[in-house]
């Protein structure tokens, strides 16, 4: 009879180790998808330069799926500002609960002091951070931080992306300038950029669309090399101690001032 029991309880728990190894590798090796469409519509152009008019005709879609669209993300500007997730079926929605923020007078007679205060912290934390990067291991873990961002940004960059249109900045000169550094691009925009130039008008007529995919088990890596390298670990722990050495004085001087209002306060009722 026990044997029957641990045998079952063997396979029950082989069973659900590979679901949780199923879960983990589609977690890990299933692309995270997304796609952007963008555009400004303005075919006519003007004279003078107008961002409210240019933020009118503007629209961007985002979309993100993962696992065949077992999860879907959608964002439409400015036809909803607030994304849509789904669930199979399912669109959740989150309200974030609205908070009231209390509007205190200011004392007089203070004003000079925050500023007197402010200017000091400001001053303190520019040369705790000069003390700081001085130690050649912190520029080592800044240029190793630096590198991994990079390769971040390779893994986030799409594969397929293009940009469409006509341009103009309102000045001959301003658009040479503008299509002189476009040439400057072109190894690496040949085949993504098409802009046709407007020399004399304001002119932004614009299509910009992008895909890509993002793999978790790449970010993962990143981030594990992040966490076992000596120096970053370092700088990491050096910048949390200036943090809290920062937050102490202004922590005491917080209990300060509440010890003395109740103090006041329990005078009041006596």
């Amino acid at each position: 009879m026990i044997f029957s029991i641990l045998s079952v309880l063997k396979e029950l728990l082989l069973v659900l180790l590979g679901i949780v190894l199923v879960l983990l590798c589609l977690i890990l090796f299933v692309p995270v998808r997304y796609e952007i469409r963008g555009e400004i519509h303005d075919p006519d152009g003007s004279c003078d330069f107008e961002a409210q008019r240019l933020l009118d005709g503007s629209k961007v879609h985002l979309r993100m799926s993962w696992l065949l669209h077992f999860l879907g993300l959608r964002l439409d500007f400015p036809e909803s500002v607030e994304p849509d997730l789904r669930i199979l079926w399912f669109h959740p929605r989150f309200q974030a609960a609205s908070r009231k923020k209390k509007e205190k007078a200011p004392a007089k007679g203070k004003d000079a002091f925050r500023k007197h205060g402010i200017y000091d912290s400001i001053v303190k934390k520019m040369k705790a951070v000069y003390r700081l990067w001085r130690r050649p291991d912190t520029r080592r873990a800044v240029g190793k931080a630096a590198g991994l961002l990079r390769r971040f940004a390779k893994l986030m960059l799409p594969r397929r992306w293009n940009v469409e249109g006509t341009a103009g900045l309102g000045d001959p000169a301003a658009g040479a300038k503008l299509f002189e550094v476009l040439g400057i691009l072109y190894p690496w925009t040949a085949g993504h950029v098409d802009i046709q130039p407007e020399f004399m008008l304001y002119r932004f007529d614009l299509r910009f669309h992008a895909k890509g995919r993002l793999y978790l088990f790449m970010v993962l890596l990143l981030l594990l090399e992040a966490l076992t390298d000596r120096d970053i670990r370092r700088l990491a722990a050096r910048t949390g101690a200036l943090r809290r050495t920062e937050k102490a004085p202004r922590e005491k001087h917080q209990n300060e001032r509440g010890a003395a209002r109740a103090a006041q306060r329990g005078e009041g009722r006596v």
